[in-house]
Formats: C-alpha cells, structure tokens, sequence
C-alpha cells in the first residue's frame, strides 16, 4: 500500500517595496477579497487538477468503467473511420459557427435601405501587438518620455504619439514631437496651459465629476476633441466603425502591480485613483486592449476583462479622438 501524500504547503512569499511615480513605498500580501481590483499582469492560473486529488484512485476507475461500457462500434473498413468522421463534425460546427459571426446581414427586400449590414467582426481598435509598438517605441532609452507624470497625464502624452503615428500627414493630427514637448512642459511646469498644470497639481481625491473634468479640461488644451460616454465599450463601437477615438477610464479602487526582473517576485500596490487608455478590444466579451501608465519605467499595454475594469471601479469614461481639419 502506498500512503497518499499530504499536499504541499504554499509557500511564503516575501514582497519587496519600490516607489513608482512618486509614490510611497508599501508592501501587501495577496488578499482575495480585498475589495480592489487587481492589474492583469500577475493573474494566476487555476491549478491543474492530477492524481493528486484522488489519492484512492476510485474517480479514474469509474471514468474508465464508463467508457468501456460505452464502446465505439466496429469500423468496416469503408468510408473515413470514426476518429476522421467525429473530428469532420467537430470542423463542421467550427466552421457554422464562424460563418454565422462573420456573415454579412443583406438589407431587407420589404424595406429597401432599412435593413444595416453587420459587423464583419466585433474586433476594436488596435491589436495588442501593435498597439504595444505604436505607444511604447519610441528614440527614448529609458521608456515613454510621460514615466513619473500623473497617470492622467501620462494617458493624454500617450494618445499624442499614437494618434500622431496612426494620423500622420493629415491635416489637424498631432505632430510626433507633441508628446515629447507636453511632458517635457509638465515637467518644468512652463508653458504649459492651464488646464493641464490643474490637472498636475491636483490629486485623486476629489469627486469623480471633478477628475472628469479636469481631464476633459486638459484633453481640450492639448487638442482633442472630448466625449463623456457611460462605458468604453460605446468607444470601441466607434472603432468599429472606423472612427479614430481612445478612451480613458478614472479608477477609484485600482490595485497596481510590479515585478521584480531578477526575482520574477510581485509586488502588489493599492494605488486607488489612477486612469488608463483603452486603444482597442473585442465587443464580444468585453475585453479591452489597455495602456496603463503605472510601473517602474513607461507603463504597459495589455488585455483587461470587463471583471478587471469593473473590480477596478471605474468611476467616468472619457473619449478623445484627434481635431482633424
């Protein structure tokens, strides 16, 4: 008889601490309910399950008993053998299904001109690849030239360069200096407009109507056009239909996430208020592709899930979409 072996305890993990930002240094462990919300950089995976989990064996003898008793029939020799027949059918549904999501609507024949054609696909904006090339490359060798600016306006600095590179040559677009001069401005608080020094020199505090505003403030002194929306994914119906437009979300309750390069260790911060940019993502889900200033060096761009945002508690949605001529 082999005794079954106890599960290994989890191990204790030490967390260091750094000050991204400016801001103070804090050290936390993991706790799942501790009401905030989580970057999606460090998400764990659900355990795999093994034989650990039945140490007696008796739930892998019963699966096999099952599948004996439910024996395939014999093969004849003619035609595609089962195995060719079942994965034909499981291509076959793949494949309904595909068509029946990419299948373009015809306008009705009762009706001429009132029936509108579908989406040929509910994906928005930006790729992440690409959206990780566009905003973060860049001639500076630390990072983004917006690291250690307030998330706010690390957000406008970031939607300058990409509309700047998705624009260029069109009349009214940002220039591909614009992002470098904005924060070199904020740093030096020198020629720099008014409404984007309020937005510097405020903090994360006030009501969520005054952040909006503020940032809407500042978004217009730069040069965007500015649309409240009561979520982001209004934004990527715009993309959709092909309208250059990011959104950036105010968060109250915004857990930021580091990791160290040498250890892979994480650090999980409890930032609070803090905005990020939603430059593309997928309708279906939601999900969404993200630029989040926070980090140790220009911030980062990945997917977030619609439970991410809303654990993030997401308080006003802002659209900016370049001033074109």
């Amino acid at each position: 008889q082999v005794a079954a072996l106890p599960a290994p305890a989890s191990p204790s993990r030490s967390l260091g601490a750094c000050c991204p930002n400016g801001m103070s240094p804090m050290t936390s462990e993991r706790r799942p309910g501790s009401g905030g919300s989580r970057s999606p950089r460090g998400g764990r995976q659900p355990r795999a399950s093994g034989p650990w989990d039945d140490p007696s064996g008796e739930a892998a003898m019963a699966a096999e008993g099952e599948v004996q008793e439910e024996a395939l029939p014999e093969w004849d020799g003619s035609g595609p053998s089962l195995v060719e027949r079942s994965f034909m059918g499981h291509l076959n549904s793949h494949k309904a299904f595909l068509e029946q999501v990419l299948k373009t609507s015809q306008p009705s024949a009762v009706a001429p001109g009132a029936g509108q054609p579908a989406c040929k696909e509910m994906a928005a904006g930006l790729p992440i690849e690409a959206a990780r090339a566009l905003v973060l490359l860049g001639p500076e060798p630390d990072g983004g030239p917006w690291r250690g600016l307030p998330a706010e306006l690390a957000c406008l600095a970031a939607a300058l360069r990409l509309f700047a590179r998705l624009m260029e040559g069109r009349a009214g677009a940002p220039d591909e200096g614009d992002c470098g001069r904005c924060c070199a401005a904020a740093r030096g608080q020198s020629d720099l407009p008014a409404a984007a020094l309020a937005l510097l020199q405020s903090d994360c505090s006030s009501s969520s109507d005054a952040r909006a505003e503020r940032l809407e403030a500042a978004a217009g002194a730069f040069g965007f056009e500015v649309r409240r929306v009561a979520s982001a994914s209004e934004s990527l119906k715009a993309m959709v239909a092909g309208r250059p437009v990011v959104c950036c979300g105010l968060l109250q309750a915004y857990v930021g996430v580091l990791e160290d390069p040498e250890t892979g260790e994480e650090l999980e911060q409890e930032v609070g208020g803090h905005c990020l940019m939603v430059v593309g993502g997928d309708l279906l889900g939601p999900s969404y592709v993200t630029f989040d200033p926070f980090g140790l060096s220009c911030g980062e761009v990945a997917h977030w899930s619609a439970s991410n945002l809303e654990a993030a508690s997401p308080v006003a949605w802002v659209e900016l979409s370049p001033r074109l001529q």
